[in-house]
């Protein structure tokens, strides 16, 4: 058994790393598309470790990263989620505009991805079943990083995924690693298998009952609460 413990890249590092990947996204077309994807994925790596985006944009600032204007950053943001997905897109694109390809291209096929797969639970299926979201595929889970507090835990790629905003998903790391999180986590998995949650881009800023029921309103939680 290995002692080796997985630590958190410095940020100091991160910050080096998101300077780099921006110098090579704006060398020339070969390297924008793999630049690109490096900045999206030190950007998205950076975000965690704040609670806010005023916190994040402090930091940025204090680094002098804060180059980047809103919009492109939270294009890039949305890149992170599905970094396979978005190298596709980054090789087909006519555009130069990080705002007008995630706008346009990347987020229809992420939500498309994620239209297809509630679809698939179709009025066919006897009432007394119950219908399951089709599974993820393990190439397009985005990375669970050590530091994660979802890491380590049953199903985290799959619970992990579902969860495609980041501000809920800071949430939820956040409720899981509290004092009755064991007991919160298990229901999380019971909603997944009983097909109340699904995939979603649902943001909260608070726990509240969309970490269970993805597809019930905010009126509709709210009444629950």
């Amino acid at each position: 058994m290995s002692n080796v413990i997985d630590m958190p890249t410095p940020m100091s590092v991160l910050a080096e790393r998101i300077k780099a990947s921006y110098e090579n996204a704006v060398k020339d077309r070969n390297e924008w598309v793999s630049g690109t994807l490096e900045l999206a994925a030190n950007l998205d790596e950076a975000r965690a470790r704040f609670p806010s985006e005023i916190d994040f944009g402090v930091w940025l600032a204090q680094n002098e990263l804060d180059w980047l204007g809103k919009g492109d950053r939270a294009a890039l943001l949305g890149m992170a989620n599905d970094l396979d997905v978005t190298r596709i897109v980054l090789e087909e694109t006519k555009s130069a505009s990080l705002r007008v390809i995630w706008r346009e291209e990347v987020e229809p096929r992420l939500h498309d991805v994620a239209k297809t797969g509630a679809s698939e639970c179709t009025s066919s299926v006897p009432p007394d079943q119950i219908c399951e979201a089709p599974e993820i595929t393990a190439s397009k889970r985005p990375a669970i990083r050590p530091s994660s507090p979802f890491c380590g835990r049953p199903r985290a790629d799959e619970v992990y995924s579902t969860f495609l905003n980041k501000d809920a998903r800071y949430v939820i790391g956040k409720v899981i690693s509290s004092r009755n999180g064991a007991d919160i986590y298990e229901m999380i998995l019971r909603a997944l298998d009983w097909g109340f949650l699904q995939p979603n881009r649902n943001g909260f800023g608070t726990p509240n009952l969309r970490m269970l029921f993805s597809l019930g309103s905010r009126s509709f939680c709210n009444a629950l609460t």
